[in-house]
């Protein structure tokens, strides 16, 4: 059945496509007949599941052959002899995981499980008379575990690792040398801790708990971002010495490159006082203290690295960025940068005809006419571009003004061009009138205009340049 279910595995991660669905009735109809009626009348939710009850019950079968075999001497190599309807009184967990099925010793008293074992066997096998002559007697070391206690702590130890997921990635990607450790003796020998609330379980190293009793626990794997399986199957109750504070706390074993990591459940157990100063942790007992220093003390690294506009974009595709976060640096004001904008104000208010808001009508005659020479060309209309209603309305509010001003009037000339609006930034809508059809007929004078780079090249010891906004004084 293992090498049937390696198979199937293997079968099933070559076809991504197929559903579980689909995967848990495939492994179900390639089931021996023997154990396929004992997985389906479980009614398996998934293959997973389904692969577990189909281990456990060979293991069941072919443990019930042996013990009929040792206590009746027939021969284990006929299934015929040996009852199917054994199975269901093992399995009352429909959550086995794999690293289950092997025979181990029961952690909790199992005083009913012979009775219980003897009575099955009576009513599948009445030929052999069992409840009368023979007493069946199981030891109790080899009895298999499938208590339901199982599943609880199945459940319970993938909740925590379902929350320690993204801990394990992080912890992956941070180098221990810029982790605050501290020296605790585990075991009888010096280890480097690592004590965080980050984590929702304590882990410890497999190098450590040498010589120590573990507990099986159901087999799990965690998978972290970096590819890394992590598999957690066994816990340990640690003895901890912390500066003279002895202690235990329970730990999961896994292959991390940390020798310990204390939970939130040993900061509950313990409630350390922690000073962010120095690093220090002080356990308060029995009017007495304890401090925990750091194996080496943290340094604030400054930041000496770039990163060009190019390889942010780069980082951002490939979501290798979690957060940005964009700061402006504004310098300090000083007496310097005061006194310049209290001569700019005085500069404004002195000439405040000239920097106005509004126009106040037309600029004084310079005695320069402007003559659009168009030649012979007959008079060109064009019609008007449609308008929504929120645009009539703002035409006629800029033409009243306008003309109020003086600045535009009426006119009855054969000459016509439309008029668009164009939004600003600030939403404003700026009044433009489309003369392309004129410009297309009017002749160009003939001027030579000065080189861009001839007057930015002119500009080359200039330090101070101010912009100019025009008003909108050109109809």
């Amino acid at each position: 059945m293992a090498t049937f279910v390696a198979q199937f595995q293997a079968a099933w991660s070559s076809v991504p496509s197929m559903m579980d669905e689909e995967a848990l009735d495939r492994f179900q109809r390639g089931l021996a007949p023997t154990i396929h009626l004992q997985v389906i009348t479980r009614f398996p939710t998934s293959t997973d599941e389904a692969m577990c009850l189909a281990l456990a019950v060979e293991a069941a079968q072919q443990h019930s052959q042996n013990i009929l075999a040792e206590q009746h001497g027939f021969s284990p190599s006929h299934p015929q002899q040996a009852s199917p309807q054994l199975v269901p009184e093992y399995l009352h967990t429909s959550g086995v995981a794999a690293m289950d099925l092997d025979v181990i010793r029961s952690r909790g008293p199992r005083q009913s499980s012979t009775s219980e074992l003897k009575g099955v066997l009576a009513h599948t096998t009445p030929s052999l008379n069992v409840t009368e002559s023979v007493p069946l007697v199981v030891p109790e070391e080899e009895l298999i575990d499938l208590s339901d206690d199982q599943d609880v702590v199945s459940q319970e130890l993938q909740k925590t690792l379902e929350k320690d997921k993204n801990y394990f990635n992080s912890l992956l990607s941070i180098k221990e040398s810029d982790l605050p450790l501290y020296l605790i003796s585990c075991n009888g020998r010096a280890v480097k801790v690592l004590i965080d609330s980050g984590a929702s379980g304590s882990y410890v190293a497999s190098t450590i708990v040498a010589g120590l009793p573990t507990c099986l626990i159901p087999n799990q794997e965690v998978e972290t971002a970096g590819g890394h399986v992590l598999t957690i199957n066994k816990q340990v109750t640690l003895p901890l010495d912390a500066q003279g504070y002895k202690h235990t706390t329970d730990a999961y074993v896994l292959d991390t490159k940390l020798d310990l990591i204390l939970r939130r459940n040993w900061l509950k157990t313990v409630q350390p006082t922690p000073d962010w100063a120095s690093d220090t942790w002080k356990i308060s007992t029995n009017n007495q203290d304890y401090i925990i220093h750091p194996t080496h003390k943290q340094e604030t690294q400054d930041i000496t690295y770039l990163l060009s506009h190019r390889q942010v974009q780069r980082l951002e595709r490939s979501k290798g960025i979690d957060e940005i976060f964009l700061c402006y640096v504004r310098p300090d004001i000083d007496n310097t940068t005061m006194a310049v904008q209290d001569e700019a104000e005085a500069l404004v208010q002195e000439f405040n005809d000239t920097f106005q808001d509004t126009l106040p009508g037309l600029p004084p005659d310079c005695g320069v006419e402007h003559v659009i020479d168009t030649g012979d060309t007959d008079p060109i209309s064009k019609p008007p571009y449609k308008m929504s209603p929120l645009e009539l309305k703002e035409l006629c509010k800029q033409i009243t003004e306008l003309l109020d001003l003086g600045l535009i009037q009426p006119s009855s000339s054969p000459w016509g061009a439309p008029v668009l609006f164009v939004r600003k930034k600030d939403g404003f809508m700026r009044l433009c009138i489309d003369y392309h059809a004129v410009n297309r007929v009017t002749r160009r004078h003939s001027h030579p205009l000065p080189r861009i780079d001839e007057c930015l090249e002119q500009l080359h010891s200039a330090k101070y340049y101010s912009s100019i906004d025009l008003k909108s004084g050109y109809h």
